[in-house]
């Protein structure tokens, strides 16, 4: 998960290793319906605090 603190917006990812890219579904589409489904380049090792969840 994360939030786009500009937008106000809390975004659901998906991590593709092998393609290092995240893809971000947003989450309260209900109050943006304009935001789209964001793909990023995305490289795991850099980032230390992330989790995963269920």
């Amino acid at each position: 998960m994360d939030f786009d603190k500009n937008k106000k917006i809390l975004y659901n990812n998906i991590y593709l290793d092998e393609y290092k890219v995240v893809i971000k579904l947003p989450m309260n589409l209900k109050e943006n319906p304009q935001e789209k489904i964001r793909i990023e380049k995305f490289d795991l090792a850099k980032y230390v605090y992330l989790f995963a969840y269920n």
